[in-house]
């Protein structure tokens, strides 16, 4: 997934758990949307958005998950998109121009993406 959106064009910042997301957001004010696993070690990607959101931190955001249980999207706004594992790049690229971002602007993307390594991989 990184690999992808780099080939097009976006900057991305990882983190390895949802605390190292609010860090990278803390020290990347300037990001311009949210890609995040929904299930993650320290916090899950709806607490993520919800202290992001807190936080005063609307940023656009795709929630990628494996489950196909019943996921509400509504308490975080119009611009949070969910997307089923897994996820293909096009998708996500398109995703991210519905909402409104795009390669070269200020700082796109992401936090948190897991590593490829242990459970919560991609």
């Amino acid at each position: 997934m990184v690999r992808g959106l780099h080939r097009a064009g976006y900057r991305v910042v990882t983190a390895d758990d949802g605390y190292g997301a609010l860090e990278a957001a803390r020290l990347h004010p300037a990001l311009d949307a949210v890609i995040t696993d929904l299930v993650m070690p320290g916090l899950t990607g709806f607490e993520v958005l919800g202290a992001l959101r807190a936080m005063g931190r609307t940023l656009p955001a795709v929630v990628v998950t494996g489950s196909d249980g019943p996921h509400d999207l509504t308490l975080f706004g119009e611009n949070v998109r969910l997307l089923y594992k897994p996820c293909r790049t096009p998708v996500l690229l398109a995703t991210l121009a519905e909402l409104g971002v795009h390669p070269g602007e200020r700082t796109p993307l992401p936090a948190p993406i897991p590593r490829r390594s242990g459970p919560h991989s991609f």
